[in-house]
C-alpha cells in the first residue's frame, strides 16, 4: 500500500489556487485599464461681481476688464500729458497773439500751461478708473456683448453666426502689463470689426478658442 505524502493542507490549498487542472500555471488576472482622463478644458475666467447688490443689476453675468489696465492707462496718460499740454498752449498762443491780438504776457501763458498740465494729470489719473467701472463684456453662446463708454454709453452685440475670424494683439504697454486687445471681424459693413481692449492675455486666448468652437457648432447646425 502506497503512502500519500504528508504535506500540509495549507500548501495543497495554495497549489490548487495557482495551478490549473492540466498542470499549467494560470495567467495572472489583469485588472481593468485605468479610465482615460477627460481632455483638458480651458478654464473659464472668473465672473466679475456686480458693483451694486440689486436683484435687477444690469451687470449680472458680465465680465470686467483686467484691473491692470488702470495703472497702464495712467502711465500712458502721464507720459503724454506734458506734450499734449504744450500742444494746447501753443495753439492758444498762436490764435490769441497772431489772430485775436490778446497781447498776454508770457507769464500768463506759463500759468495757462501749468493749469492745462494739472488738468491733464488729473484726467490721466481718474479716467482709467471711470472707464474700468463702465466697461463690461460677456459671451453667452449666442452673441458677444460689450458695454463701454463714460459720457456716451455704447452697447455692442455681435451674433456669433456673423463672426468671420478673430485676432489677438498686444502693444508695447499691453505686453508689459500682460494685457491684450481682442478684435472680432464680422460679415457686413456695420461694425465690421469690434475691439475688446485691455483684457488679460490668457482671457483673450480663452475667448478666441470659445468663439471658434461656438462658431463651428453653429455651422454644423
Amino acid at each position: 500500500m502506497t503512502e500519500l505524502p504528508n504535506e500540509p493542507i495549507e500548501a495543497i490549498a495554495k497549489e490548487s489556487e495557482t495551478v490549473a487542472p492540466s498542470g499549467a500555471a494560470l495567467p495572472p488576472v489583469e485588472s481593468d485599464p485605468p479610465a482615460t482622463p477627460p481632455p483638458p478644458t480651458t478654464p473659464m475666467p472668473p465672473a466679475v461681481e456686480a458693483p451694486a447688490a440689486h436683484a435687477s443689476d444690469e451687470w449680472a453675468g458680465f465680465y470686467s476688464l483686467d484691473p491692470r489696465c488702470i495703472p497702464m492707462d495712467r502711465w500712458v496718460g502721464l507720459v503724454g500729458s506734458p506734450f499734449l499740454s504744450a500742444l494746447v498752449v501753443s495753439v492758444l498762443l498762436a490764435v490769441g497773439e497772431w489772430w485775436l491780438k490778446w497781447g498776454w504776457p508770457w507769464v500768463a501763458y506759463a500759468a495757462l500751461y501749468i493749469a492745462v498740465f494739472g488738468a491733464m494729470v488729473w484726467f490721466s489719473l481718474m479716467w482709467p478708473v471711470w472707464e474700468f467701472r463702465r466697461s463690461r463684456w460677456r459671451c453667452d453662446g449666442v452673441a458677444l456683448e460689450i458695454h463701454r463708454g463714460i459720457w456716451w454709453r455704447r452697447r455692442i452685440s455681435v451674433p456669433l453666426s456673423r463672426i468671420q475670424h478673430v485676432d489677438v494683439s498686444q502693444g508695447p504697454w499691453q505686453r508689459r502689463y500682460g494685457l491684450a486687445k481682442f478684435t472680432v471681424y464680422t460679415a457686413g459693413s456695420h461694425h465690421s470689426s469690434v475691439d475688446l481692449n485691455n483684457v488679460a492675455w490668457e482671457t483673450a486666448h480663452w475667448l478666441r478658442d470659445r468663439l471658434m468652437v461656438e462658431r463651428e457648432v453653429i455651422d454644423a447646425v
